[in-house]
């Protein structure tokens, strides 16, 4: 009787791991201290962000809140000189706007960090990955956040600023997002800040990793996005 050969241990392994959901093109699991592979197939990982030392999410806001100023920006210094007026009434404008602009940005900034302090300087976010996207949860500070974006909410109809108001409710209504790596166009990394972006046309979310974990999360991430993939294959 002819006896068969048994199978090796690695491979009897590499078929256990498919069955908890390993994609069967993936060469190994990823394991360190902070990532963690679960049995039903998904990276897990909790990042603290010091708001004080990473400035991520306060260029966010900078940028969200200069994009509102680009319209009055228009039509105090853009507008005027396309109908022709003098440059002494434009120089004006420009003073007073660098006035009003200046104090905004400081209150901006002060803003923030009274908001870091309230966090306790931290800002905490729970990552869950897998094959089909990334999904972000706010883990701490979601009573605050939701607090204080339904305050935004309150400033901007007193304000009769519709933008002001759409920024309050979203922050007020969400403290989770979902990319959907099918829609995700670009993946941008900033190592320095432990950023990787993964943006979608209308959409942007904000993955935070550890040194050790960047280039696995950042490569994990590209390499499952098919807009991305394709853009570097031309």
């Amino acid at each position: 009787m002819q006896l068969k050969p048994k199978k090796s241990m690695a491979k009897k392994k590499a078929v256990n791991q498919q069955s908890w959901g390993r994609p069967a093109y993936s060469e190994q699991i990823y394991t360190s201290k902070n990532i963690k592979y679960c049995p039903d197939g998904k990276y897990r990982w909790v990042y603290e962000l010091n708001m004080y030392r990473n400035p991520s999410i306060l260029f966010v806001v900078v940028k969200i809140f200069g994009f509102l100023l680009a319209i009055p920006i228009y039509f105090m210094l853009v507008h005027p000189l396309l109908l022709g007026d003098t440059w002494e009434h434009i120089w004006d404008n420009a003073k007073y706007a660098t006035i009003c602009f200046g104090i905004f940005f400081l209150c901006v900034f002060l803003g923030y960090y009274m908001v870091a302090a309230m966090y306790g300087g931290i800002y905490v976010v729970e990552f869950e990955m897998d094959d089909k996207g990334i999904l972000l949860t706010q883990k701490e500070g979601v009573k605050k956040a939701k607090t204080l974006g339904w305050l935004t909410v309150l400033i901007g109809l007193f304000a009769k600023r519709p933008g002001t108001v759409g920024i309050g409710l979203s922050a007020a209504n969400r403290t989770s997002s979902y990319s959907d790596f099918t829609s995700v166009r670009n993946v941008k990394r900033y190592r320095r800040r432990h950023l990787i972006k993964v943006n979608e046309l209308l959409y942007k979310n904000q993955v935070y990793a550890e040194d050790e974990d960047f280039d696995f999360v950042y490569d994990y991430i590209r390499t499952r996005c098919p807009r991305v993939m394709s853009k570097e294959n031309l």
